[in-house]
């Protein structure tokens, strides 16, 4: 799915899909509450604009890293990704390999990736 403008995902499973699971746009502001991404060609969340992940979200096999933080190059987006506080996200199996990741979860240029542990994120300013 791709979002832009303010929108919430809630209890769904988005699975299998060709893209990204969630491609958050420049103008994209999106939370994400009890959710299980699972199985994408690309990331599970592709984070240009901004996003907020609540409690009972999964994001799982993926292709590429499970959460990826990036500032859209047509807008001056962040690219900014905030875990809600005691929200126990799970992000696992997904393929770290296809750039500088840890943990399943990656930032690049100035994007950033916050409330998760320390240990499970790597901000690379390239």
């Amino acid at each position: 799915m791709s979002a832009e403008g303010a929108v919430v995902v809630q209890d769904c499973i988005l699975q299998d899909n060709q893209s990204h699971g969630i491609h958050v746009r420049p103008t994209g502001e999106v939370t994400v509450t009890g959710t299980t991404i699972r199985r994408c060609y690309r990331h599970g969340m592709f984070v240009e604009g901004t996003a907020s992940i609540g409690k009972g979200c999964s994001v799982t096999a993926c292709a590429r890293s499970g959460v990826y933080a990036e500032p859209s190059e047509e807008a001056s987006s962040t690219g900014a990704v905030a875990a809600e506080e005691r929200a126990e996200v799970v992000c696992k199996g997904n393929n770290t390999s296809t750039g500088p990741t840890y943990g399943n979860w990656t930032s690049s240029w100035s994007g950033t990736i916050s409330g998760i542990a320390a240990e499970q994120i790597n901000v690379v300013n390239v």
